[in-house]
């Protein structure tokens, strides 16, 4: 496993510890998946409990709700070695392919570099709009001192122009706070050569998140789950168990299909401007050998 990773781990476990919530009070039957799963059927939690019969000693996950004759769910009780080989296999499959984390990295690395410098702008041009403004306030006053404009026309500039500057001034104020908050994370991440390497550390997990978990020991998979997901749902039916994620930030976005659309859209965008770039009448000297495609 990556060293980052175990670093990862090892301060999402801190942090659990730390803040000892949603544990459960009975520590019998320690499992790394405690606290962690939840009923898809009725949202309730999943807890442990050990059997015992001709073959030793089985667990089993079942569900609060339905034990506890709280809900009408009728998840049944589940052996936990059947849910470990169902969370595996989500990773395995969610886990994004090279040739698409590249091309995502790319993505966020793009937009991550774009996000400051459009803000910086657009607080600049605000700026300069509130200055423009209140210049033109100062000279309604100065004609209206003059003798040049009645006192029933300046009210109504007056209102006018305050209410654009009201206006400009809210939406200035509010870059204003973007950009405390995007200090705030570059200063957070100066321990990682900036923020882009938190991107990549989020996407080197998306990447391998498979493989990791499989090599991961027990006390390593817990922290593992908690750092991609705040729960994992778990229906039991006849076809074999579903595991459905609640994904944290920025998990959710880099394993959403809505991201995988958007990225084939950028894929198709550069292709179609590495072609036309590459067609002999759209060159602006002879000799041009275009672009080389995806």
């Amino acid at each position: 496993m990556p060293t980052c990773l175990i670093r990862w781990a090892f301060e999402r476990v801190q942090t659990v510890l730390a803040s000892n919530l949603q544990g459960e009070r009975t520590r019998t039957h320690a499992h790394y998946l405690k606290s962690t799963l939840y009923c898809g059927v009725c949202g309730s939690r999943l807890a442990i409990t050990v059997s015992t019969g001709r073959q030793g000693e089985k667990y089993h996950y079942f569900c609060l709700g339905r034990r506890g004759g709280r809900t009408q769910c009728h998840q049944p009780y589940t052996l936990t070695e059947k849910i470990e080989r169902a969370i595996q296999q989500l990773y395995d499959r969610i886990q994004l392919d090279p040739t698409y984390r590249a091309n995502l990295e790319g993505v966020l690395r793009a937009a991550f570099k774009n996000l400051r410098s459009e803000t910086d702008t657009e607080r600049e041009n605000l700026t300069t709009q509130r200055t423009q403004l209140q210049r033109q306030q100062a000279k309604l006053l100065e004609a209206h001192y003059a003798g040049a404009i009645p006192i029933d026309l300046l009210g109504r500039e007056q209102e006018r122009l305050t209410r654009e500057l009201t206006k400009v001034t809210a939406r200035l104020d509010a870059l204003t706070a973007d950009l405390d908050e995007i200090d705030q994370l570059v200063a957070l991440a100066l321990d990682l050569d900036e923020i882009d390497q938190l991107v990549a550390l989020a996407l080197d997990l998306a990447e391998s998140c498979g493989d990791t978990y499989a090599a991961a020991p027990d006390h390593l998979k817990r922290p593992l789950n908690q750092a991609l997901s705040t729960q994992l749902r778990v229906t039991t039916n006849p076809d074999g168990i579903e595991i459905e994620p609640d994904f944290e930030p920025p998990f959710g976005v880099l394993f959403s299909a809505d991201t995988r659309s958007l990225i084939a859209e950028v894929r198709l965008a550069q292709h179609h401007a590495s072609a036309t770039s590459a067609r002999p009448d759209s060159c602006h000297f002879s000799g041009c050998a275009g672009v080389v495609g995806l």
